[in-house]
Protein backbone atom coordinates (compact mmCIF):
# COMPACT_ATOMS: atom_id res chain seq x y z
CA UNK A 1 0.00 0.00 0.00
CA UNK A 2 1.78 3.43 -1.19
CA UNK A 3 1.77 6.21 1.45
CA UNK A 4 -0.03 9.35 0.07
CA UNK A 5 -2.79 6.75 -1.68
CA UNK A 6 -6.35 5.22 0.10
CA UNK A 7 -5.70 2.05 1.52
CA UNK A 8 -7.86 -1.02 0.45
CA UNK A 9 -10.65 -2.01 2.21
CA UNK A 10 -8.95 -4.76 3.78
CA UNK A 11 -6.68 -2.43 5.82
CA UNK A 12 -9.04 0.75 6.07
CA UNK A 13 -10.63 0.07 9.43
CA UNK A 14 -13.26 2.99 8.44
CA UNK A 15 -16.73 2.18 6.08
CA UNK A 16 -16.06 3.66 2.54
CA UNK A 17 -16.23 7.13 2.16
CA UNK A 18 -19.10 8.74 0.02
CA UNK A 19 -18.17 9.34 -3.56
CA UNK A 20 -20.50 12.41 -3.76
CA UNK A 21 -22.11 14.38 -0.55
CA UNK A 22 -25.16 12.93 1.11
CA UNK A 23 -27.94 15.22 1.11
CA UNK A 24 -28.08 17.71 3.90
CA UNK A 25 -24.35 17.58 4.54
CA UNK A 26 -23.21 21.13 4.82
CA UNK A 27 -20.79 22.73 1.95
CA UNK A 28 -17.81 24.83 2.15
CA UNK A 29 -19.11 28.38 2.52
CA UNK A 30 -17.30 31.94 1.67
CA UNK A 31 -17.10 31.98 5.28
CA UNK A 32 -15.08 28.98 5.66
CA UNK A 33 -15.83 25.41 6.72
CA UNK A 34 -19.63 25.24 8.36
CA UNK A 35 -20.62 22.77 11.56
CA UNK A 36 -23.11 20.69 10.55
CA UNK A 37 -25.39 21.61 13.44
CA UNK A 38 -25.27 25.57 11.57
CA UNK A 39 -27.16 23.54 8.25
CA UNK A 40 -31.32 24.27 8.61
CA UNK A 41 -31.97 20.62 9.42
CA UNK A 42 -28.85 19.23 10.86
CA UNK A 43 -30.34 17.91 13.96
CA UNK A 44 -26.72 15.63 15.26
CA UNK A 45 -23.50 14.82 14.30
CA UNK A 46 -25.56 11.94 11.82
CA UNK A 47 -25.13 15.30 9.29
CA UNK A 48 -21.78 15.56 9.52
CA UNK A 49 -19.07 18.74 8.42
CA UNK A 50 -17.59 17.69 4.81
CA UNK A 51 -14.69 18.81 5.08
CA UNK A 52 -11.76 19.77 1.99
CA UNK A 53 -12.17 18.10 -1.65
CA UNK A 54 -15.43 16.38 -0.67
CA UNK A 55 -13.91 13.54 0.34
CA UNK A 56 -13.65 14.14 4.20
CA UNK A 57 -16.16 14.94 7.10
CA UNK A 58 -15.85 15.61 10.56
CA UNK A 59 -18.50 15.01 13.03
CA UNK A 60 -19.63 17.55 15.67
CA UNK A 61 -18.83 14.99 18.38
CA UNK A 62 -15.32 14.94 18.18
CA UNK A 63 -15.71 17.47 20.16
CA UNK A 64 -16.92 15.77 22.76
CA UNK A 65 -14.55 12.86 22.70
CA UNK A 66 -11.94 15.34 22.77
CA UNK A 67 -13.71 16.93 26.51
CA UNK A 68 -13.60 12.90 27.72
CA UNK A 69 -9.88 12.53 27.33
CA UNK A 70 -9.27 15.95 28.86
CA UNK A 71 -11.46 15.10 31.76
CA UNK A 72 -9.56 12.01 32.28
CA UNK A 73 -6.00 13.73 32.05
CA UNK A 74 -6.51 16.48 34.43
CA UNK A 75 -8.09 14.44 36.66
CA UNK A 76 -5.31 11.74 36.63
CA UNK A 77 -2.49 14.95 36.71
CA UNK A 78 -4.28 16.39 39.67
CA UNK A 79 -3.93 13.20 41.85
CA UNK A 80 0.05 13.36 40.81
CA UNK A 81 0.45 17.15 42.36
CA UNK A 82 -1.98 17.00 45.12
CA UNK A 83 0.78 16.98 48.04
CA UNK A 84 3.18 19.02 46.55
CA UNK A 85 1.53 21.95 47.51
CA UNK A 86 0.41 20.94 50.92
CA UNK A 87 4.14 19.65 51.94
CA UNK A 88 4.26 20.64 55.47
CA UNK A 89 0.81 19.56 56.23
CA UNK A 90 0.90 16.53 54.59
CA UNK A 91 4.21 15.49 56.23
CA UNK A 92 2.59 16.27 59.67
CA UNK A 93 -0.77 14.15 58.85
CA UNK A 94 1.14 10.95 57.32
CA UNK A 95 4.52 11.68 59.55
CA UNK A 96 6.63 11.11 56.99
CA UNK A 97 9.49 13.05 55.76
CA UNK A 98 9.92 14.97 52.44
CA UNK A 99 11.49 12.76 50.42
CA UNK A 100 8.97 10.34 51.25
CA UNK A 101 6.50 12.33 50.24
CA UNK A 102 8.05 13.35 47.04
CA UNK A 103 8.04 9.50 46.31
CA UNK A 104 4.25 10.49 46.07
CA UNK A 105 4.83 11.54 42.85
CA UNK A 106 8.17 10.47 41.69
CA UNK A 107 5.91 7.38 41.46
CA UNK A 108 3.75 8.57 38.39
CA UNK A 109 7.20 9.20 36.73
CA UNK A 110 8.70 5.83 37.42
CA UNK A 111 5.72 3.87 36.24
CA UNK A 112 5.45 5.87 33.06
CA UNK A 113 8.88 4.61 32.63
CA UNK A 114 8.04 1.08 33.17
CA UNK A 115 4.17 1.22 31.13
CA UNK A 116 4.77 3.57 28.50
CA UNK A 117 6.16 0.90 25.68
CA UNK A 118 3.65 -1.87 26.30
CA UNK A 119 0.52 1.38 26.77
CA UNK A 120 1.94 2.24 22.89
CA UNK A 121 1.71 -1.76 21.85
CA UNK A 122 -2.23 -1.70 23.47
CA UNK A 123 -3.20 1.75 21.74
CA UNK A 124 -1.49 0.25 18.70
CA UNK A 125 -3.24 -3.64 18.79
CA UNK A 126 -6.97 -2.56 21.39
CA UNK A 127 -7.66 0.14 19.98
CA UNK A 128 -8.45 4.02 21.69
CA UNK A 129 -11.69 3.40 23.35
CA UNK A 130 -10.54 0.10 24.76
CA UNK A 131 -7.24 1.72 25.78
CA UNK A 132 -8.62 4.90 27.62
CA UNK A 133 -11.80 3.15 29.15
CA UNK A 134 -8.80 0.76 31.34
CA UNK A 135 -7.01 4.57 32.12
CA UNK A 136 -9.94 6.10 33.29
CA UNK A 137 -10.85 2.54 35.44
CA UNK A 138 -7.42 2.52 37.07
CA UNK A 139 -7.96 6.10 37.75
CA UNK A 140 -10.80 5.84 39.20
CA UNK A 141 -9.86 3.11 41.72
CA UNK A 142 -6.53 4.59 42.82
CA UNK A 143 -8.79 8.08 43.38
CA UNK A 144 -11.05 6.02 45.50
CA UNK A 145 -8.52 3.71 47.79
CA UNK A 146 -6.64 7.24 48.46
CA UNK A 147 -9.66 8.39 49.46
CA UNK A 148 -11.00 5.52 51.64
CA UNK A 149 -7.59 4.72 53.05
CA UNK A 150 -8.38 7.84 54.86
CA UNK A 151 -10.51 6.48 57.48
CA UNK A 152 -8.22 4.57 58.70
CA UNK A 153 -6.85 5.13 62.19
CA UNK A 154 -3.11 4.91 62.04
CA UNK A 155 -0.85 7.56 60.02
CA UNK A 156 1.45 4.90 58.89
CA UNK A 157 -1.79 3.10 57.67
CA UNK A 158 -3.05 6.32 55.92
CA UNK A 159 0.13 6.67 53.77
CA UNK A 160 0.42 3.07 52.90
CA UNK A 161 -3.15 3.76 51.00
CA UNK A 162 -2.50 6.42 49.77
CA UNK A 163 0.87 4.64 48.02
CA UNK A 164 -1.31 1.71 46.77
CA UNK A 165 -3.81 4.53 45.31
CA UNK A 166 -1.11 6.43 43.89
CA UNK A 167 0.39 3.34 42.31
CA UNK A 168 -2.79 2.23 40.77
CA UNK A 169 -3.52 5.99 39.19
CA UNK A 170 -0.18 6.60 37.91
CA UNK A 171 -0.50 3.13 35.85
CA UNK A 172 -3.12 5.23 33.68
CA UNK A 173 -0.61 8.25 33.13
CA UNK A 174 0.68 6.47 30.15
CA UNK A 175 -2.39 6.06 28.46
CA UNK A 176 -3.77 9.78 29.16
CA UNK A 177 -0.95 11.40 27.88
CA UNK A 178 -0.81 9.47 24.75
CA UNK A 179 -4.42 9.74 23.72
CA UNK A 180 -4.58 13.26 22.76
CA UNK A 181 -2.21 12.73 19.74
CA UNK A 182 -3.59 9.58 18.63
CA UNK A 183 -7.78 11.20 19.17
CA UNK A 184 -6.28 14.62 16.93
CA UNK A 185 -5.30 12.25 13.86
CA UNK A 186 -8.39 10.06 14.48
CA UNK A 187 -11.10 12.76 14.97
CA UNK A 188 -9.80 16.07 13.64
CA UNK A 189 -8.83 17.06 10.04
CA UNK A 190 -5.54 17.98 8.57
CA UNK A 191 -6.20 22.40 9.76
CA UNK A 192 -7.47 21.28 13.28
CA UNK A 193 -5.33 18.46 14.45
CA UNK A 194 -2.59 21.13 16.26
CA UNK A 195 -5.85 22.58 18.06
CA UNK A 196 -7.02 19.29 19.22
CA UNK A 197 -3.41 18.30 20.30
CA UNK A 198 -2.89 21.36 22.13
CA UNK A 199 -6.15 21.29 24.43
CA UNK A 200 -5.38 17.13 24.69
CA UNK A 201 -2.07 18.00 25.25
CA UNK A 202 -2.30 20.67 27.28
CA UNK A 203 -5.01 19.50 30.11
CA UNK A 204 -1.90 17.97 31.67
CA UNK A 205 -0.36 20.84 32.71
CA UNK A 206 -3.77 22.89 33.32
CA UNK A 207 -4.12 19.76 35.63
CA UNK A 208 -0.74 20.73 37.46
CA UNK A 209 -2.05 24.48 38.11
CA UNK A 210 -5.34 23.46 39.23
CA UNK A 211 -4.15 20.87 41.42
CA UNK A 212 -1.73 23.40 42.82
CA UNK A 213 -4.54 25.49 43.68
CA UNK A 214 -6.89 23.02 44.96
CA UNK A 215 -5.30 22.05 47.21
CA UNK A 216 -3.71 25.11 48.36
CA UNK A 217 -6.90 26.55 49.04
CA UNK A 218 -8.54 23.31 50.93
CA UNK A 219 -6.48 22.60 53.26
CA UNK A 220 -5.50 25.06 56.06
CA UNK A 221 -5.07 21.95 58.27
CA UNK A 222 -4.62 17.70 58.64
CA UNK A 223 -8.24 17.78 58.87
CA UNK A 224 -9.02 19.27 55.30
CA UNK A 225 -7.07 16.45 53.92
CA UNK A 226 -10.06 13.79 53.85
CA UNK A 227 -11.79 16.42 51.94
CA UNK A 228 -9.11 16.91 49.78
CA UNK A 229 -9.18 13.58 48.59
CA UNK A 230 -12.47 13.18 47.88
CA UNK A 231 -12.79 16.51 45.86
CA UNK A 232 -9.91 15.11 43.48
CA UNK A 233 -11.83 11.44 43.38
CA UNK A 234 -14.98 12.64 41.93
CA UNK A 235 -13.70 13.93 38.28
CA UNK A 236 -12.18 10.55 38.06
CA UNK A 237 -15.43 8.61 38.86
CA UNK A 238 -17.45 10.71 36.45
CA UNK A 239 -14.62 10.46 34.07
CA UNK A 240 -14.92 6.95 34.02
CA UNK A 241 -18.15 6.37 33.75
CA UNK A 242 -18.59 8.92 30.55
CA UNK A 243 -16.03 7.54 28.94
CA UNK A 244 -17.44 3.95 29.57
CA UNK A 245 -20.84 4.65 27.71
CA UNK A 246 -20.27 7.58 25.20
CA UNK A 247 -16.29 7.12 24.33
CA UNK A 248 -16.11 5.79 20.35
CA UNK A 249 -12.66 4.46 19.03
CA UNK A 250 -13.09 6.28 15.59
CA UNK A 251 -15.58 8.27 13.37
CA UNK A 252 -17.17 6.24 10.76
CA UNK A 253 -15.46 7.77 8.29
CA UNK A 254 -11.58 9.24 8.26
CA UNK A 255 -11.12 13.16 9.21
CA UNK A 256 -7.93 12.90 6.28
CA UNK A 257 -6.19 11.06 4.34
CA UNK A 258 -3.22 10.39 6.66
CA UNK A 259 -6.01 9.30 9.24
CA UNK A 260 -7.11 6.38 6.43
CA UNK A 261 -3.89 4.45 5.86
CA UNK A 262 -2.61 1.73 8.06
CA UNK A 263 0.07 2.55 10.81
CA UNK A 264 3.40 0.66 11.08
CA UNK A 265 2.87 -2.52 13.59
CA UNK A 266 4.31 -1.37 16.90
CA UNK A 267 7.65 -3.32 16.87
CA UNK A 268 8.27 -2.61 13.25
CA UNK A 269 7.28 1.46 14.07
CA UNK A 270 9.43 1.21 17.09
CA UNK A 271 12.53 0.31 14.64
CA UNK A 272 12.05 3.21 12.81
CA UNK A 273 12.16 5.88 15.01
CA UNK A 274 15.02 4.60 17.04
CA UNK A 275 16.79 4.97 13.19
CA UNK A 276 15.56 8.36 12.90
CA UNK A 277 18.55 11.14 13.83
CA UNK A 278 15.83 13.79 13.09
CA UNK A 279 13.31 12.46 15.76
CA UNK A 280 16.24 11.27 18.34
CA UNK A 281 17.13 15.07 18.51
CA UNK A 282 13.73 15.93 18.71
CA UNK A 283 12.94 13.46 21.78
CA UNK A 284 16.04 14.58 23.42
CA UNK A 285 15.05 18.14 23.44
CA UNK A 286 11.32 17.54 24.02
CA UNK A 287 12.41 15.65 27.30
CA UNK A 288 14.73 18.15 28.82
CA UNK A 289 11.89 20.36 28.13
CA UNK A 290 9.42 18.45 30.00
CA UNK A 291 11.39 17.37 32.79
CA UNK A 292 12.34 20.61 33.50
CA UNK A 293 8.97 21.84 33.52
CA UNK A 294 7.61 19.15 35.95
CA UNK A 295 10.23 19.34 38.46
CA UNK A 296 9.46 22.82 39.19
CA UNK A 297 6.04 21.72 39.65
CA UNK A 298 6.98 18.96 41.19
CA UNK A 299 8.92 21.05 43.81
CA UNK A 300 7.35 23.98 43.17
CA UNK A 301 6.09 24.28 47.14
CA UNK A 302 9.75 24.20 48.19
CA UNK A 303 10.97 26.48 45.48
CA UNK A 304 8.34 29.63 46.26
CA UNK A 305 8.59 28.38 50.18
CA UNK A 306 11.88 28.49 50.60
CA UNK A 307 11.87 32.71 50.03
CA UNK A 308 9.40 32.71 52.37
CA UNK A 309 5.72 32.93 50.18
CA UNK A 310 3.29 30.75 51.82
CA UNK A 311 1.07 28.15 50.57
CA UNK A 312 -1.77 30.37 49.15
CA UNK A 313 0.73 32.94 46.91
CA UNK A 314 2.64 29.44 45.64
CA UNK A 315 -1.10 28.49 44.16
CA UNK A 316 -1.82 32.04 42.67
CA UNK A 317 1.57 31.95 41.04
CA UNK A 318 0.41 28.79 39.67
CA UNK A 319 -2.90 30.09 38.71
CA UNK A 320 -0.95 32.63 36.62
CA UNK A 321 1.21 30.39 35.15
CA UNK A 322 -2.24 28.34 33.86
CA UNK A 323 -3.77 31.42 32.29
CA UNK A 324 -0.87 33.22 30.60
CA UNK A 325 -0.43 29.14 29.64
CA UNK A 326 -3.93 28.39 27.97
CA UNK A 327 -3.44 31.86 25.92
CA UNK A 328 0.33 30.30 24.66
CA UNK A 329 -1.38 26.88 23.95
CA UNK A 330 -4.76 28.46 22.07
CA UNK A 331 -1.92 31.26 19.69
CA UNK A 332 0.31 28.30 19.27
CA UNK A 333 -2.06 25.65 18.10
CA UNK A 334 -3.73 28.33 15.64
CA UNK A 335 -0.30 29.50 14.50
CA UNK A 336 0.92 26.01 13.23
CA UNK A 337 -2.87 24.78 12.17
CA UNK A 338 -2.46 27.84 9.75
CA UNK A 339 1.14 28.19 8.78
CA UNK A 340 2.48 24.43 9.37
CA UNK A 341 5.48 26.15 10.95
CA UNK A 342 5.71 23.32 13.36
CA UNK A 343 9.56 23.72 14.15
CA UNK A 344 10.05 27.30 13.56
CA UNK A 345 7.07 27.80 16.48
CA UNK A 346 8.81 25.57 18.32
CA UNK A 347 12.31 26.90 18.47
CA UNK A 348 10.84 30.13 19.31
CA UNK A 349 8.74 28.52 22.15
CA UNK A 350 11.71 26.68 23.45
CA UNK A 351 14.41 29.58 23.40
CA UNK A 352 11.57 32.07 25.31
CA UNK A 353 10.85 29.64 27.80
CA UNK A 354 14.56 29.79 28.85
CA UNK A 355 14.58 33.34 29.23
CA UNK A 356 11.24 32.70 31.74
CA UNK A 357 12.79 30.03 33.97
CA UNK A 358 16.09 32.69 33.81
CA UNK A 359 13.91 35.64 34.79
CA UNK A 360 12.13 33.25 37.36
CA UNK A 361 15.51 32.25 39.22
CA UNK A 362 16.62 36.32 39.25
CA UNK A 363 13.67 37.18 40.50
CA UNK A 364 12.04 34.78 43.15
CA UNK A 365 15.36 35.84 45.81
CA UNK A 366 13.90 39.55 45.75
CA UNK A 367 10.54 38.31 47.15
CA UNK A 368 8.40 40.85 45.24
CA UNK A 369 5.32 38.91 44.51
CA UNK A 370 3.89 40.51 41.25
CA UNK A 371 7.65 40.07 39.81
CA UNK A 372 7.53 36.23 40.53
CA UNK A 373 3.91 35.97 39.04
CA UNK A 374 5.31 37.70 35.82
CA UNK A 375 8.08 35.28 35.50
CA UNK A 376 5.68 32.00 36.26
CA UNK A 377 3.46 33.36 33.68
CA UNK A 378 6.10 33.69 31.00
CA UNK A 379 6.77 29.84 31.79
CA UNK A 380 3.45 28.90 31.50
CA UNK A 381 2.53 31.10 27.95
CA UNK A 382 5.88 29.55 26.24
CA UNK A 383 6.33 25.99 28.15
CA UNK A 384 2.77 25.45 27.07
CA UNK A 385 2.69 26.98 23.54
CA UNK A 386 6.06 24.01 23.04
CA UNK A 387 3.92 21.30 24.55
CA UNK A 388 1.44 20.85 21.09
CA UNK A 389 3.99 21.76 18.59
CA UNK A 390 6.32 19.27 19.71
CA UNK A 391 3.97 16.25 20.09
CA UNK A 392 2.05 17.13 16.70
CA UNK A 393 5.93 17.44 15.08
CA UNK A 394 6.95 14.12 16.14
CA UNK A 395 3.98 12.68 14.74
CA UNK A 396 5.53 14.28 11.34
CA UNK A 397 8.11 13.58 11.17
CA UNK A 398 8.04 9.48 12.19
CA UNK A 399 5.20 9.05 10.08
CA UNK A 400 3.32 6.47 8.98
CA UNK A 401 4.50 4.97 12.37
CA UNK A 402 1.71 4.81 15.14
CA UNK A 403 0.57 8.07 16.87
CA UNK A 404 0.71 6.24 20.17
CA UNK A 405 4.54 5.02 19.85
CA UNK A 406 6.19 8.99 18.75
CA UNK A 407 4.13 10.71 21.59
CA UNK A 408 4.73 7.88 23.59
CA UNK A 409 8.18 7.58 23.70
CA UNK A 410 8.15 11.79 23.68
CA UNK A 411 6.09 11.53 27.40
CA UNK A 412 8.42 8.58 28.35
CA UNK A 413 11.69 11.05 27.59
CA UNK A 414 10.32 13.59 29.88
CA UNK A 415 9.56 11.40 32.39
CA UNK A 416 12.74 9.84 32.71
CA UNK A 417 14.38 13.22 32.79
CA UNK A 418 11.89 14.59 35.15
CA UNK A 419 13.00 12.04 37.84
CA UNK A 420 16.41 12.95 37.08
CA UNK A 421 16.36 16.61 36.95
CA UNK A 422 14.19 16.62 40.19
CA UNK A 423 16.68 14.50 42.17
CA UNK A 424 19.52 17.52 40.93
CA UNK A 425 17.63 19.67 41.59
CA UNK A 426 17.01 18.04 45.67
CA UNK A 427 21.02 17.58 45.82
CA UNK A 428 21.51 21.52 45.13
CA UNK A 429 19.52 22.75 47.54
CA UNK A 430 20.76 25.22 50.28
CA UNK A 431 20.19 25.73 53.87
CA UNK A 432 16.89 27.16 55.46
CA UNK A 433 16.60 30.82 55.66
CA UNK A 434 13.46 33.39 55.72
CA UNK A 435 12.34 31.59 58.63
CA UNK A 436 10.55 28.98 56.57
CA UNK A 437 10.81 24.85 57.15
CA UNK A 438 12.21 24.87 53.42
CA UNK A 439 15.88 25.43 52.23
CA UNK A 440 16.50 27.88 49.59
CA UNK A 441 16.90 26.80 45.93
CA UNK A 442 18.46 29.43 44.00
CA UNK A 443 20.87 26.83 42.74
CA UNK A 444 18.32 24.46 42.03
CA UNK A 445 16.90 27.06 39.58
CA UNK A 446 20.05 27.80 37.97
CA UNK A 447 20.27 24.34 37.90
CA UNK A 448 16.96 23.92 35.62
CA UNK A 449 17.24 27.06 33.66
CA UNK A 450 20.41 25.87 32.14
CA UNK A 451 18.71 22.57 31.20
CA UNK A 452 15.92 24.68 29.57
CA UNK A 453 18.79 26.23 27.69
CA UNK A 454 20.12 22.86 26.49
CA UNK A 455 16.56 21.85 25.48
CA UNK A 456 16.50 24.71 23.01
CA UNK A 457 19.91 24.82 21.85
CA UNK A 458 19.72 21.03 20.27
CA UNK A 459 16.52 22.54 18.44
CA UNK A 460 18.73 25.01 16.61
CA UNK A 461 19.74 21.32 14.66
CA UNK A 462 16.38 20.03 14.26
CA UNK A 463 15.52 19.56 10.45
CA UNK A 464 12.50 17.74 8.97
CA UNK A 465 9.97 16.81 6.28
CA UNK A 466 6.45 16.94 7.41
CA UNK A 467 5.44 13.59 6.32
CA UNK A 468 1.82 13.52 7.25
CA UNK A 469 1.19 16.65 6.24
CA UNK A 470 2.70 16.00 2.70
CA UNK A 471 0.18 12.94 2.39
CA UNK A 472 -2.57 15.12 3.39
CA UNK A 473 -1.76 17.69 0.56
CA UNK A 474 -1.67 15.02 -1.89
CA UNK A 475 -5.47 15.37 -1.83
CA UNK A 476 -6.69 17.86 -4.79
CA UNK A 477 -7.35 21.37 -3.59
CA UNK A 478 -10.79 21.98 -2.22
CA UNK A 479 -13.47 23.82 -4.84
CA UNK A 480 -14.08 27.24 -4.66
CA UNK A 481 -16.60 28.56 -2.12
CA UNK A 482 -20.15 28.59 -3.54
CA UNK A 483 -21.59 31.77 -3.46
Amino acid sequence: DPRGHMSSVKDNPYRPLPTTPPSRVPVQSRGGIQDARSVPGSQDDTQPLLFGSGQFILYPRRWFMLAMVVLTTMSNTMLWITFSPIADVAESYYDCSATILDLLSTTFQINFILLSLPTSWLISHKGLRFSLTLGAFLNMIGSTTRALGDYLPEANERLGLVFVGQVVAAAAQPVVLSCPTVLAAMWFGENERAVANMIGSVSNPIGVAIGTVISAHLVSGPHDIRLMLWVYAIPCIVSFFLVLFFFKDRPPTPPSLSAGQKSEGFLSGLGLVIRNKQYLLLLLSFGIGVGSTSSVSTLSGQIVGGQGFNAVETSEFFAVLLAAGMVGAVISGKVVDKTKKFTETLRVSFGMATLAFLMFTLVLPLQIGWLVAISTGLMGFFCFAALPVALELSVECTYPVSESTSAGLMWLTGQLFGIIITFCMDGLTGSKEHSTQYPVMTNSCWFVTSAAGLAAFLLLFFKTEYRRLSVDMSVPPSPAPLD
